[in-house]
C-alpha cells in the first residue's frame, strides 16, 4: 500500500511491479488496516454456519438397516420402504443421509461387479449380453447360444448343445 501510495496511487503499476492480479489488488485494499498487517492475511472460505442434519438417529439408523439389507438399492427405492414404515421423508434427505453415512464410514459400498449398465465410449452394455471369452468351452446345454438376423423378417438361433 505505500508503494501504491507513493506512485499516485495507481493500481496499474502496482499490480505490475509486484507482479498480483488488480482483482488480488483490490481484495487487499479493501481489506487492508494500517494497524494490524494480519488483516492480509489468507483466511477460512468455510462458511460461518452450516447446516444442520434435520433427521433423528432413528432414521438414519433405519436407512442404514435398509441399505444393508438391499445394496444395491438408491435412496429412490429405499424411500418408498421407508413410506411403508411410516417414515416422512423425501428422496434427497435419504440421499444426504447415505452420503453422511459413508463419509463416516459406517456404511460400506459393495464391491463392483465390473458389468455396468451406463453407456460406454461403444455404446451401452448390457449385463445379459456380455461377450464370452475367446476360447470359451461350453459347460451345460443352453450355456452358449448365438442368435443370426440376417434381415428383419426372419432369426436363425442356434443352441450347443452337449
Amino acid at each position: 500500500m505505500d508503494y501504491y501510495r507513493a506512485h499516485g496511487e495507481n493500481a496499474a503499476l502496482t499490480c505490475r511491479h509486484f507482479g498480483i492480479s488488480r482483482q488480488t489488488f483490490y481484495k487487499w485494499k479493501k481489506r487492508y488496516n494500517p494497524r494490524e498487517l494480519a488483516t492480509l492475511e489468507g483466511h477460512s472460505h468455510r462458511p460461518m454456519h452450516l447446516r444442520q442434519p434435520t433427521w433423528s438417529p432413528q432414521l438414519a439408523l433405519a436407512v442404514l438397516h435398509l441399505r444393508e439389507q438391499y445394496p444395491r438399492w438408491g435412496k429412490d427405492k429405499l424411500v418408498i420402504l421407508l413410506r411403508q414404515k411410516e417414515w416422512q421423508v423425501s428422496t434427497s434427505m435419504v440421499g444426504r443421509i447415505l452420503t453422511r453415512l459413508k463419509a463416516r464410514g459406517v456404511l460400506r459400498e459393495p464391491p463392483r461387479t465390473g458389468i455396468s449398465t451406463r453407456p460406454d465410449r461403444s455404446g451401452w452394455r448390457r449385463p445379459y449380453a456380455v461377450r464370452k471369452p475367446k476360447g470359451y468351452v461350453v459347460q451345460e446345454p443352453g450355456d452358449l447360444v448365438q442368435v443370426d438376423t440376417p434381415s428383419a423378417g426372419s432369426a436363425t438361433v442356434l443352441i450347443v448343445k452337449r
